[in-house]
């Protein structure tokens, strides 16, 4: 992950699939919210980070990203 994401806390929440992603990012941008890192993960999973108001790092997580999920 790269470093510029670690945060002083960091939360993960899981998501369906890819498609519930795009549209968390639509609704993300229209608040104005920047996505630092949308990554996909080797085992086919992606990330999508982001910061809250209080600049805690956020994860929204399709499976395949851990290998328990």
């Amino acid at each position: 992950m790269n470093q510029d994401l670690v945060g002083a806390k960091r939360q993960a929440t899981d998501t369906r699939d890819a498609s519930e992603l795009d549209a968390w990012t639509q609704r993300l941008g229209e608040l104005g919210i920047a996505i630092e890192e949308r990554k996909v993960w080797d085992r086919g999973g992606i990330s999508l980070y982001f910061r809250d108001p209080d600049q805690h790092l956020l994860e929204l997580a399709t499976p395949g990203v851990w290998s328990i999920y």
